[in-house]
């Protein structure tokens, strides 16, 4: 599968930690992402809209875009 192999290559490399957000939250890959205690999968569901919007400073600017935009993420 091409993003354990992606995992596998970075974390060879010297990266510390991976964080991957998902735009599915029904995506079968984050099962594979999860596999690796390296790694952080985050899925765009309904908890991370909220958090996104209560924590995040600039949210009131970049909030509308989210959905679609992805350097608004």
């Amino acid at each position: 599968m091409c993003l354990e192999s992606f995992i596998r290559y970075h974390l060879a490399l010297g990266i510390a930690h991976i964080y991957i957000f998902f735009d599915d939250p029904e995506d079968p890959a984050i099962q594979v992402a999860l596999q690796f205690s390296d790694v952080t999968a985050i899925p765009n569901d309904e908890a991370l809209q909220v958090q996104q919007a209560l924590g995040n400073v600039l949210y009131p600017k970049y909030g509308p875009h989210v959905g679609y935009e992805v350097m608004a993420r």
